[in-house]
């Protein structure tokens, strides 16, 4: 901690050092001085708390996935819940849980663990190994599946972090190289012109604006680069997040299907955003059980083409028998899993576009600061040119 303090000071020590180097180099007056240290002194603060957040958040997303991950290898190996519970517990440092399963309530130490770092996914895996527990049967399969689709997030999610710490270090690099741009365009006007343009009002009011400009900028980019771990981060637009949502609830369901009815295996899989829609979808096919028409309304009211292709081949396995059962189960969660890449992958490209967009924006507003430098230039030489006439 008092290590991590001292890097704090010293960055700050330092940013004010270089912020009067700079106004003293670029013959900045006191309001602009204060909008450079303010402004960047807001900016480290920022940048640290977000930070500070990012880690807690990762650290968090990587525990519970390594928790879940081990759960499921345990259970599959010893077929013995509290066994399972203890050893993915053991690995992952709950203590307070592994406290419960020593006492025999695996229940009650699902729930403590949830509430420190449950999400929808954790809870329905939970949920399912309890049913699995009590009821028995062979799920080896349904296990697979929830073991593959817990290591394709862990390796999407560490694979997009690469490629986000890449585009932050080349927007870094960027905002440097547009900042030693500026300084060596004004090392290239000469002294007497140069001490004309600084004490217009104008002027300072222009290289103002385009200081504030940078720190918006460079505060933009920050938010968006520090990348959010939050597996259950809720989109503010709710079609966004019932598309995020709708790949992960077809996989629950179509794991619930090898022991349900898809009514019931609906009813179970649990996904917040779409509790609503699911509410009316069972309704709808309690009135009419054998008809497709509820499906389709509900794939229409999502609004996206994947959720028409899902619906239908899940219709399709009510009306199988046993025999073609597994082989139509196999056909969705085939589906499915194309369906959860494509939206990871989108997400993911929409994310890192916009931080290789980023980069450019502080060469142009280094090449509008020069344009303006060059604009005021020509005012000047054109104002001495009229006054030696």
């Amino acid at each position: 901690m008092k290590r991590k303090k001292g890097k704090v000071f010293l960055l700050r020590v330092s940013y004010t050092l270089f912020s009067m180097f700079l106004c003293y180099y670029l013959r900045f007056g006191m309001v602009l001085f204060l909008i450079l240290f303010v402004g960047g002194m807001f900016l480290i603060w920022t940048g640290l708390r977000w930070r500070d957040k990012s880690k807690r958040e990762e650290e968090l997303f990587f525990t519970r996935m390594d928790y879940l991950e081990q759960l499921i290898c345990s259970y599959k190996r010893y077929q013995i819940l509290s066994l399972a519970l203890k050893e993915s517990t053991e690995s992952t440092g709950l203590s307070g849980a592994l406290r419960k399963v020593e006492e025999g309530e695996e229940k009650k130490a699902f729930l403590w663990i949830e509430e420190k770092m449950g999400n929808d996914r954790m809870r329905w895996i939970h949920n399912f190994l309890l049913e699995a527990q009590t009821l028995g049967g062979d799920i080896e399969d349904s296990l697979d599946l929830m073991l593959m689709e817990v290591q394709q997030i862990k390796e999407r999610v560490a694979f997009h972090e690469k490629k986000r710490q890449s585009k932050m270090r080349e927007y870094d690099i960027c905002l440097i190289l547009s900042g030693f741009l500026l300084l060596f365009s004004r090392a290239l006007l000469p002294e007497t012109i140069l001490t004309q343009m600084v004490t217009g009002r104008m002027y300072k009011l222009m290289a103002a604006g385009i200081l504030v400009l940078y720190f918006l900028v460079t505060k933009a980019v920050l938010k968006k680069g520090m990348g959010n771990w939050r597996e259950d981060f809720q989109y503010e637009k709710q079609k966004t997040q019932e598309k995020k949502s709708f790949s992960t609830w077809l996989l629950y369901v179509c794991l619930n299907l090898r022991h349900k009815s898809v009514y019931q295996a609906m009813a179970c899989a649990g996904q917040e955003s779409l509790k609503h829609r699911t509410a009316e979808f069972l309704e709808a096919v309690y009135e009419e059980p054998a008809a497709i028409k509820p499906y389709m309304d509900f794939a229409d009211s999502l609004g996206f083409r994947e959720a028409k292709t899902g619906m239908r081949l899940l219709y399709a396995v009510r009306e199988q028998d046993y025999g073609h059962l597994e082989k139509q189960i196999l056909s969705l969660v085939a589906y499915n899993n194309r369906l959860m890449e494509d939206t990871w992958n989108q997400g993911s490209k929409r994310e890192l576009a916009f931080l290789s967009f980023a980069k450019n924006l502080p060469f142009a507003l280094a090449g509008v600061k020069i344009g303006v430098d060059m604009i005021w230039y020509i005012l000047i030489m054109m104002e001495q040119f009229s006054l030696f006439v």
